[in-house]
């Protein structure tokens, strides 16, 4: 690959990040409750019926982790979200080997 097809395709590169919307780092995850109420559902020996389910958004940023429940009618949003920085980070690392390669042939010229 030459100078000049790196460039385009780091220009390419740019132009998807430009198309990316709203983004969040981390992992979603369900969980299911049992409640305190005696004689619940959740709580039924033979078949029990936990709450829920119940989303959690987890996030590291600078080495300080967060939780925090997600609302039931905000999950498509989440996810949507998670999946846009996971295509945010895959185009960067691409665009970093692509530099890399682009800087090896300047000093190899």
């Amino acid at each position: 690959m030459n100078a000049s097809q790196i460039f385009k395709k780091i220009t390419l590169l740019k132009n998807k990040l430009f198309e990316i919307s709203t983004m969040r780092r981390g992992s979603l995850s369900q969980q299911y409750n049992v409640c305190g109420s005696p004689g619940c559902k959740c709580k039924n020996q033979v078949s029990p019926k936990k709450h829920g389910p119940y989303y959690k958004l987890r996030t590291s940023i600078d080495g300080k982790s967060t939780t925090k429940f997600i609302k039931n009618k905000n999950v498509c949003q989440v996810k949507k979200q998670l999946k846009n920085y996971k295509e945010f980070d895959n185009l960067i690392k691409e665009w970093i080997s692509l530099a890399n390669k682009l800087a090896d042939l300047e000093i190899n010229s």
